[in-house]
């Protein structure tokens, strides 16, 4: 193309060549028809839509090695595809009495400099991935950003502002960082992102998302202190959440909490009431030493967290439940182990399947560690 254009046109339609990986079936094996492990773009298209087969082959396009294509994954990011959409559901839901507004500084929350902050590194770490052209790095950032962080949390922070009458300031942040997660989206999913775009309340004069700006680093949006307030608020939320499905608690049930910290703890004094909602809590206390009947989570080196579990569960119950639980993963952790101790088998299986036999043993390891500090505990 660029010799023709040289030729007939006297100038390079492109000065850029990207030359993509091989894609392979899930085996490794080149796809042919002799093998009949070919995969019908069309098949995938019409199963799973057109959106999901592109970005699916984004994320996987990692440089320097070849694609080993699973046609599960595209049912994993056809997922990805069904949470976008729920979530702009969600937001236009919620846009009642909209109003476009200025954002300052001294009007935001907490989890609005965070998920700002947060936007702000997305745009660019996408920005200078795909000038790179390493669109697996692009693709994995906006997956994680828009499912983690805006979906997960800041969505689900922001429920009970936008039941308030001052919600103005929350449904501006939504509707702005939706906006421009679309934007970074839409040369992955064309055809889903613009169909959303087009029902956003209108938060600037342009008219399709295809000819509409690329979002841009703001320097105003740098709120570091806040955003790493904000990741401890996660952590210490989290550890409350693992406790109960750990014990089989459901997460919407109310529970106490008292913690202990080895520094300060101004910070969960200050957000005590965000901490509460995320995590069903009624009560939060500062104590000098853990509490009877209850399990601890271990936040960080410097905090520990105690669920109170009172009359919640049956502690001998949850004891022989736990007990089973372990015996079928120590079970499970001896096949991987014979594996990893089996000389033969180390010498002649692929690099990928040692590599997986592995990442199970310590997964099962660490999930046995687990068990055995809550059985501890419940003694």
């Amino acid at each position: 193309m660029v010799v023709m254009g040289e030729k007939f046109m006297d100038n390079k339609p492109f000065s850029d060549v990207y030359i993509h990986q091989l894609v392979r079936d899930k085996y490794g094996r080149k796809m042919s028809k002799s093998l009949g492990n070919g995969i019908d773009p069309l098949e995938i298209i019409e199963k799973f839509g057109a959106d999901p087969m592109r970005f699916t082959l984004a994320i996987l396009a990692a440089q320097g090695r070849d694609i080993k294509l699973d046609p599960q994954a595209f049912e994993s990011y056809s997922k990805f595809a069904n949470k976008i959409w729920n979530a702009t559901r969600f937001v236009l839901l919620n846009m009642d009495d909209f109003e476009k507004i200025e954002l300052t500084p001294d009007m935001l929350e907490i989890e609005d400099k965070w998920m700002l902050s947060k936007l702000n590194k997305t745009i660019k770490i996408v920005t200078d991935a795909l000038k790179g052209y390493e669109f697996n790095i692009a693709a994995r950032a906006l997956y994680d950003f828009f499912w983690n962080e805006y979906c997960d949390w800041y969505i689900e922070a922001v429920k009970n502002r936008l039941k308030s009458e001052n919600k103005k300031i929350a449904q501006n942040v939504l509707v702005r960082v939706l906006d421009s997660s679309l934007r970074l989206l839409h040369p992955f999913m064309p055809f889903l992102t613009e169909e959303l775009w087009q029902n956003l309340p209108k938060i600037t004069d342009e008219k399709y998302l295809i000819t509409a700006k690329w979002p841009e680093y703001n320097k105003e949006h740098e709120f570091e202190n806040e955003e790493n307030e904000f990741e401890k608020i996660k952590e210490f939320i989290r550890g409350i959440r693992n406790v109960k499905a750990e014990i089989n608690i459901p997460q919407i049930t109310k529970v106490e909490v008292a913690y202990k910290t080895l520094g300060d703890n101004s910070w969960i004094k200050n957000n005590e009431k965000i901490i509460k909602e995320l995590s069903f809590v009624t009560t939060l206390e500062v104590v000098e030493s853990k509490p009877s009947k209850a399990a601890t989570s271990y936040v960080d080196d410097t905090i520990e967290a105690y669920v109170k579990l009172g009359e919640l569960i049956d502690i001998e119950a949850e004891r022989i439940r736990l007990n089973k639980k372990k015996e079928k993963l120590e079970k499970e952790f001896m096949k991987y182990d014979k594996k990893i101790n089996n000389a033969n088998f180390m010498s002649k299986a692929p690099e990928d399947v040692i590599e997986e036999v592995k990442e199970k043993h310590a997964f099962v390891k660490s999930q046995i560690d687990k068990l055995e500090k809550l059985l501890e505990e419940l003694k």
